[in-house]
């Protein structure tokens, strides 16, 4: 890390290393490194990482470029390395991933501590307090912070926090885990799915679902259709081989990514490369369902918007001219 830009941060704890966010070339002190799980999670920007995908992004080189990167600097391996072979990286299909089983959290209902007083910051956002206690969101009144309980097969898996200072989302990030004494309720997050409990019947009745980066537009999306909820959050905008496999096993016939706005003008630069990321994410998935995606063409939003962030109408007009890759 100290090769690639970024020294570990006094911040750091036995659980993770915090390092500058170089995945986006920021100064900001938002990229994780999970000690347990040997992965990196940037929480402004990117997402879950392989030191693959660091390597990459920062290098801007090629996967095969990025190995032998890491080959050279480390002098070689001194044991096999899982998912390679002799002609090289060797990725998994959907029919070999397992879809892990998450422990609940030591204190489940450790969010129950904050208050149920509404959160006006999502409230003036159109996410009533009807919505926020569905989800048993609660408001940490000392901090100004939302607290977010993630839920999966009925049990707490981990617990996330919204930073509405402004001072603090910039120095702690906006979205990040809680801590609570001595002790961080991270997750997995590319093996979780926000609002699942609350959507999969959704989804199985009507065989579509529509993926968002961010928790807040799930709970957008449940007030502009009365709790008729058919989406999901994938907590960034990588949609890991788990989360496909938990998706497709809703019998889902579509799969509609409405990820944020990432350029200023349709058809600019990174317009282009945005789409491709777009496109991207649904290896995999191309012979299993329809695949679609929503961008604005008409700058009906603005940069970094979620496609629900302006109103049911514009939503609805981007999910009505999404594009298809299949």
């Amino acid at each position: 890390m100290q090769e690639l830009g970024s020294d570990v941060s006094s911040k750091s704890n036995d659980d993770y290393l915090i390092f500058k966010t170089i995945c986006h070339k920021k100064e900001s002190e938002k990229l994780y490194y999970y000690i347990d799980s040997k992965k990196f999670h940037c929480y402004s920007n990117c997402g879950n990482l392989s030191v693959y995908d660091l390597i990459i992004k920062v290098k801007e080189c090629s996967f095969k470029e990025a190995f032998d990167y890491l080959l050279n600097f480390t002098k070689g391996y001194s044991k096999p390395i899982t998912g390679f072979n002799l002609f090289g990286y060797s990725s998994k299909s959907l029919d070999d991933i397992e879809v892990p089983e998450l422990e609940e959290i030591d204190k489940p209902f450790l969010y129950n501590m904050y208050s149920k007083k509404e959160i006006k910051e999502w409230s003036n956002e159109g996410i009533s307090c009807d919505v926020q206690q569905k989800f048993k969101i609660r408001y940490d009144i000392k901090n100004n912070r939302a607290i977010i309980p993630v839920f999966q097969n009925n049990k707490c898996i981990g617990i996330r926090v919204r930073h509405f200072d402004i001072l603090d989302a910039q120095r702690k990030g906006k979205y990040v885990p809680l801590f609570y004494g001595d002790k961080c309720y991270n997750f997995p997050t590319g093996n979780v799915l926000y609002g699942w409990d609350i959507s999969k019947e959704n989804i199985k009745k009507y065989r579509i679902c529509i993926l968002f980066e961010g928790e807040k537009s799930v709970l957008k999306y449940h007030e502009l259709y009365n709790g008729n909820n058919l989406s999901l959050c994938i907590f960034g905008s990588n949609l890991s081989m788990v989360q496909k496999k938990m998706i497709l096993s809703l019998g889902v016939e579509e799969i509609i990514l409405c990820y944020d706005k990432e350029f200023e003008t349709y058809g600019d630069d990174e317009c282009i490369e945005y789409e491709k990321k777009l496109v991207k994410q649904f290896k995999g998935l191309e012979n299993e369902c329809k695949c679609s995606y929503t961008i604005d063409k008409d700058g009906l939003l603005n940069k970094k918007d979620a496609p629900v962030d302006v109103s049911k109408k514009v939503f609805e007009k981007l999910i009505q001219n999404r594009t298809f890759i299949n």
